[in-house]
């Protein structure tokens, strides 16, 4: 059953002009999707890394039962390329503390030379690698195309992964920005066109303009001009 701000979510979305509306597979429950602790897991950093990213988990540390999760949450300060603290949350709302060892492959850009603050990248400055990263956060992980035409922000070594923190990248999203919206209620999808109000990356939490109604709602970017809504079941 649709709680009060579920109801709305739809509503401001119902609102809007270039309003979609399509019904899922049926006997699919969109709304609460559960997974195994393993894929909980791979999906926690695919999230956080970025789409195309594999995940090997090597070892996974959980005792007792191996009940369906909703979410998988890794501890903040977590490195790739070590054993990996998450807490798995699960339907009730209850959480289970279990340790992975984890294997992340993604593409991403290394400097071939020293870049220094300031510089402008160019393509002859990185090269594309697709590989097991260690050592670095959970963060997106900006390929040779990304950082391209960027400006660097804090000096780069040679042979280093150049990360977000390291370059001025452009937002997938930017405040007047026009977005598809979208919205899982149960077996119904609905989408509609709104203004950003915030900007942000892939991943980020943005707040978003109905232009219509006025009406604000927050959601998450999917990529370039898609945010999911953020509602609570």
């Amino acid at each position: 059953m649709m709680n009060l701000r579920t109801i709305r979510v739809v509503t401001a979305l119902a609102l809007s002009a270039a309003l979609s509306v399509s019904i899922a597979a049926a006997g699919i429950d969109r709304e609460a999707p559960l997974y195994s602790a393993a894929d909980a897991i791979r999906l926690a950093i695919v999230q956080r890394v970025g789409p195309g990213t594999d995940v090997a988990i090597t070892a996974l540390d959980m005792t007792g039962d191996a009940p369906l999760f909703r979410e998988a949450k890794p501890d903040p300060a977590a490195r790739m390329g070590k054993p990996i603290r998450f807490t798995l949350i699960a339907a009730d709302g209850s959480w289970t503390a279990v340790t992975a060892s984890v294997t992340v492959t993604v593409s991403h850009a290394v400097a071939i030379g020293a870049l220094s603050r300031g510089h402008v990248v160019a393509a002859g400055d990185v090269r594309a690698v697709r590989g097991v990263l260690a050592g670095l956060p959970l963060v997106p992980m900006p390929t040779a195309e990304d950082v391209v035409g960027t400006r660097v922000l804090r000096p780069i070594a040679p042979a280093t992964v150049v990360l977000p923190s390291s370059v001025l990248l452009k937002r997938a999203v930017e405040p007047g920005d026009r977005v598809t919206v979208v919205a899982l209620v149960g077996d119904i999808e609905v989408t509609a066109a709104f203004l950003a109000a915030d900007g942000g990356h892939v991943g980020d939490t943005i707040r978003v303009r109905n232009p219509d109604s006025k009406t604000f709602l927050r959601g998450r970017i999917v990529k370039a001009g898609l945010v999911e809504v953020l509602y609570e079941r």
